[in-house]
């Protein structure tokens, strides 16, 4: 990063120094060691709608705080009867973007920042990833990868089977984004806080793929009737 960049996301920090916030609510989630990665052989397998899924994030500061959202790119589910026993999803970090500044400089260059070797790096770690390795009483425990480490969360979640459609849905839980090596030493990183709020929202491709079944034929329907229309 360049000393005009570096004196710039300083600028960003005076900039929304007069905004309110605390640091990110939820349940605090400790990062364990990575868990062993097993596959239920038996288990269904259903891919994610990924254009439904997502991750929001918050970020924040002792001045204020920035909130946003990271895109899931591709992910699976398996499904044994009606209980999710595992998946995998694909997250890509160069989709990183903020909802809280209305400025498109200020919320270029925090994006900007954001992607940058001070934080996520993502030129080197273009995608993270997330394995689920259980499902129990109400808590999801998977192994989270980002900047090549791998830890193990757990968190609560509500998982909904239903046939090919599969939820997985969690209210922010906060990780300490410093144990997976986002972190850096200098001015900019003591005024922003370790902790990181992360909610969900993950469902397969099954009721998508149905919607779009459905207005497909009923597409056909009305071709086949303006057809038999124009015959008579």
């Amino acid at each position: 990063m360049t000393i005009t960049n570096k004196l710039l996301g300083l600028a960003l920090i005076g900039a929304v120094a007069t905004s309110c916030g605390n640091a990110p609510e939820g349940t605090e989630v400790d990062a364990a060691d990575a868990q062993a990665e097993t596959v239920v052989e038996t288990a269904a397998e259903y891919a994610i709608n990924a254009d439904a899924s997502t991750i929001k994030w918050e970020g924040a500061k002792p001045t204020g705080k920035h909130v946003g959202t990271i895109a899931i790119s591709s992910g699976m589910v398996n499904v044994e009867g009606d209980q999710l026993v595992g998946g995998e999803f694909t997250i890509d970090m160069n989709s990183i973007v903020n909802h809280d500044l209305e400025d498109e400089k200020y919320n270029e260059m925090l994006v900007g920042h954001l992607k940058s070797g001070d934080f996520f790096d993502v030129e080197t770690y273009p995608t993270s990833k997330f394995v689920i390795t259980a499902v129990e009483a109400g808590n999801v425990t998977g192994n989270l990868t980002m900047k090549d480490q791998t830890h193990s969360i757990t968190f609560p979640a509500t998982v909904t089977v239903e046939g090919e459609n599969v939820t997985m849905h969690a209210d922010q839980f906060v990780i300490d984004r410093t144990q997976w090596g986002v972190d850096h030493d200098n001015l900019k990183d003591k005024l922003i806080e370790d902790k990181v709020g992360i909610s969900f929202h993950v469902t397969t491709a099954a009721e998508a793929t149905a919607d779009a079944t459905e207005a497909e034929e009923t597409e056909e329907a009305h071709a086949e009737e303006s057809h038999e229309g124009h015959a008579h």
